[in-house]
C-alpha cells in the first residue's frame, strides 16, 4: 500500500532501542491511516490523492492533531473533517502549488487554509512557524521537537509521511502512555492560550472517560480561581465555535475540580468512568 510502513518512532526521536509494547500500537495506527484514506467516504479519494502527490514529490511532511489522535482511539471509521499538515520547509509556495492552491484562508499563526473537494478542511504551516518554536528556537529546533511541543500528551502524535529517505512512521511523545493511564496531562505547558488549553482539557476528559493529571487538574483549578467561569465559556465558544457543553455543566466540572485536587491523585469529572479503548492493558 502506497507509503505504508512499519516503522515507528518514540519521543520524537528515532529511538535506538524501540519499547516493543508500543510497535503493534503504531503499526495499527498506520494501518487505520491507510484503511481511512481508501474508505469511500466523501472527499477521501481527494484528500488521498493529495497526501500521496505530498508523498510522490518526497515533501517532509507530518499529519498532526484531530485525526492521528482520533485513528488511534477509534480506528479508520472517524469524524474528523480537519487535517493538519506540518511541513520541514521555510516557505510554502512550492507546498502550496502541489496542492492546487486551494487557498480559502490564513492560520493563525501565518500558515494556510486549504478547501480539499470542498470537504476537507487543511491547515497547512511549517515546523519553524508554530507557536513554540518561534517562542523557544534553543528549545525547539527540528520536526524531532514537534510531539515534544504540544500542550496536551494527548495532542503528541502524528505520522510522518513517506519520503525519498523514510517509510511512513508513527512520532510520538507520551501519547501512548497517556492512553495506556487513561490519563491527560500537560506536555509542555507554555502556551499562548491558556484558557483554551483549560476548556478542551475539560471537554476531552468528559468525551474519552480519561482522567486529568494532578499538574493539570491543578492549572485548571488556579484559571478558575483567577479568570471565573465566564472566561472558560468565551474560549469554548472561541474555539469551537459553539458551546459543546451547557455553561451549567462546565460549571458543575470546574467547582468539582477546585475541591477534588489532591496532591498526586488524578481527578476523573462527575460522570465519567475508567474507559478502556481495546489498544492497551491498563497500567500498573
Amino acid at each position: 500500500m502506497h507509503g505504508c510502513g512499519s516503522d515507528f518512532v518514540l519521543n520524537g526521536k528515532v529511538p535506538s532501542v524501540a519499547r516493543p509494547q508500543y510497535k503493534r500500537q503504531c503499526d495499527q495506527v498506520l494501518k487505520r491511516f491507510d484503511k481511512f484514506l481508501h474508505a469511500p467516504a466523501p472527499g477521501v479519494a481527494s484528500l488521498r490523492e493529495a497526501i500521496c502527490t505530498l508523498e510522490d514529490k518526497s515533501v517532509s511532511a507530518y499529519i498532526v492533531g484531530g485525526l492521528p489522535r482520533e485513528l488511534a482511539m477509534h480506528g479508520p471509521s472517524i469524524s474528523v473533517r480537519d487535517v493538519d499538515v506540518v511541513v520541514e520547509q521555510h516557505d510554502l509556495t512550492s507546498t502550496l502549488k502541489l496542492l492546487g492552491n486551494n487557498q480559502v484562508g490564513r492560520t493563525r499563526f501565518g500558515g494556510y487554509r486549504l478547501l480539499v473537494d470542498e470537504f476537507w478542511r487543511v491547515d497547512l504551516w511549517t515546523v519553524q512557524s508554530a507557536w513554540a518554536f518561534h517562542k523557544f528556537p534553543l528549545l525547539f529546533q527540528s520536526a524531532n521537537d514537534l510531539m515534544s511541543s504540544t500542550f496536551f500528551n494527548l495532542d503528541a502524535i502524528g505520522i510522518a509521511l513517506s519520503n525519498r529517505i523514510r517509510p511512513r512512521h508513527i512520532i510520538e511523545h507520551r501519547f501512548f502512555d497517556g492512553l495506556s493511564r487513561n490519563l491527560i496531562d500537560i506536555n509542555f505547558k507554555p502556551n499562548p492560550f491558556p484558557l483554551v488549553c483549560g476548556t478542551r482539557a475539560l471537554i476531552m476528559a468528559d468525551r474519552y472517560s480519561f482522567a486529568l493529571s494532578p499538574g493539570l487538574a491543578s492549572f485548571v483549578r488556579d484559571l478558575y480561581n483567577v479568570k471565573g467561569l465566564n472566561a472558560f465559556i468565551e474560549a469554548q465558544v472561541s474555539h469551537y465555535k459553539r458551546r459543546v457543553v451547557p455553561d451549567s455543566m462546565l460549571q458543575l466540572w470546574l467547582s468539582y475540580i477546585r475541591s477534588n485536587v489532591y496532591g498526586t491523585s488524578p481527578v476523573y469529572l462527575p460522570g465519567t468512568h475508567q474507559n478502556q479503548l481495546g489498544l492497551f492493558t491498563p497500567a500498573a
